[in-house]
């Protein structure tokens, strides 16, 4: 009754998960402290995991996880398999990546480089994309991409056709970019601070709708910072995202949905301490987070109406 959206409740302190990603039907891999790599499965909460080094970031293709480091290095990590690859040098540091599936994977790099992977014919595309580390990266269903640079130019990469397309994003630092619907990327961008001018209060992060057709974009300002690593869209426009750990609010997740003029915000209470990652799965949201220094959880989220139904089955 006090938390109506709130389906499970599944203890993984020993995983301290950090990122969590769509693995399979009813199973997500994650991240976690300490090296920690795991898949999780909800129908009877087994978990299997291993321990390597601390990641920063991960991708699936296929069964396959994607991993990078903290030094930008690229590993591979099959539990089905019990295959682990490590690739050699890459002559500069990922610094974002992203998938197609099922078989290409797309890196950016700090040198300015986007490397696309065809994993099933083991070939290897590196093009130069910008004039410096390329921090922000999606692909639509078409295989063409979408890469944002510190050189504050947001460009759209069609590799067939050769079609580059650039939109400048002046003095806006962009923070995560994701597909959309109706052929759209979502970006999450806040302005830099003018050298002359100190910095103002209050959150000042956006949300740009951009549709590169017609060369504009839909601009929703905030009043609260998301956690660009943790944004999902669900296929109908709505976001999950976690509250970044600046907001320091009683509630640490929300459903936002974009309207014309405004973004209508549903909260939802989250975890007790921080709320880490979410991921969209069907009718459900997944999240992970900490509770308390010494209690780390995995939560299923869904609407009042799913939660009650499900209740209802596991009770009858």
């Amino acid at each position: 009754e006090e938390n109506p959206n709130l389906l499970q409740t599944i203890q993984v302190s020993e995983l301290r998960p950090q990122r969590i990603h769509f693995y399979a039907q009813d199973q997500i891999a994650g991240i976690g402290e300490k090296g920690k790599v795991f898949i999780l499965t909800f129908l009877d909460n087994r978990i299997f995991h291993t321990s390597f080094e601390e990641f920063k970031d991960l991708t699936l293709l296929g069964r396959n996880l994607f991993l990078v480091n903290q030094k930008g290095e690229l590993m591979s990590v099959s539990f089905e398999k019990g295959h682990i690859i490590k690739y050699g040098n890459l002559n500069s540091s990922i610094c974002s990546l992203t998938s197609l599936p099922r078989n290409k994977l797309i890196t950016g790099h700090k040198d300015g480089f986007i490397m696309v992977w065809d994993m099933e014919r083991s070939e290897l595309l590196r093009f130069k994309a910008h004039s410096s580390p390329v921090t922000a990266l999606t692909v639509n269903y078409f295989g063409n991409i979408y890469s944002w640079s510190r050189d504050h130019g947001l460009k759209y990469w069609n590799l067939q056709t050769g079609l580059v397309q650039e939109i400048q994003t002046k003095n806006d630092t962009v923070s995560y970019l994701n597909i959309y619907p109706q052929a759209k990327i979502m970006a999450l961008s806040k302005k830099m601070p003018l050298k002359d001018k100190p910095k103002s209060n209050g959150p000042k992060q956006k949300i740009k709708i951009i549709d590169f057709d017609n060369q504009n974009s839909l601009v929703f300002s905030i009043p609260f910072y998301l956690n660009p690593l943790s944004t999902n869209i669900y296929f109908d426009g709505r976001m999950i995202s976690a509250l970044s750990y600046e907001n320091k609010a009683p509630y640490n997740l929300a459903v936002l949905n974009p309207q014309t003029k405004k973004v209508e915000v549903q909260f939802l209470k989250g975890h007790g301490e921080e709320a880490r990652d979410c991921l969209c799965m069907g009718p459900k949201i997944i999240s992970c987070g900490k509770e308390d220094p010494h209690n780390y959880t995995v939560r299923i989220w869904g609407n009042e109406f799913y939660v009650r139904t499900q209740l209802s089955k596991l009770s009858g």
